[in-house]
């Protein structure tokens, strides 16, 4: 991902942590909290409340959205990796807590829902337990 362009077209400053927090965004394999964020970013002058901020503005643009939430945490990810009504599921372990995005398969989006529902985007997320905590 080419950050600067992603921000160049969503008409934002181009300022080093912003560029940054989009570049992490899009290496990483898996969704990441604040938190994650921070401690990823400590070198890159970046604190939690400009981290905050950018992810704001980002998911206003949609530049990244809400992979998931789990207990209170939100975790986020580059949106380039899902289609607009649809993000790829996710695989959480039981035994060791890591989410892993699952980016070739999605599940079919839901139809039939009774009258006045309104789908604005599907996500999924499956629980089981990863190789390493299965001994597969």
């Amino acid at each position: 991902m080419d950050a600067s362009k992603v921000l160049r077209r969503a008409g934002l400053r181009n300022t080093p942590g912003r560029r940054r927090l989009l570049e992490l965004l899009g290496e990483t394999e898996r969704p990441l909290s604040q938190p994650e964020m921070v401690k990823e970013l400590a070198g890159a002058a970046l604190n939690k409340t400009n981290i905050y901020r950018a992810l704001e503005k980002f998911l206003e643009l949609e530049l990244v959205h809400k992979a998931y939430e789990k207990d209170g945490v939100s975790y986020y990810e580059a949106s380039g990796h899902c289609r607009a009504h649809q993000c790829h599921p996710h695989f959480t372990c039981m035994r060791c807590g890591i989410t892993q995005c699952i980016r070739d398969n999605f599940v079919p989006l839901i139809e039939g829902l009774h009258e006045g529902y309104v789908i604005h985007h599907q996500k999924v997320l499956i629980e089981g337990l990863c190789p390493g905590c299965s001994g597969k």
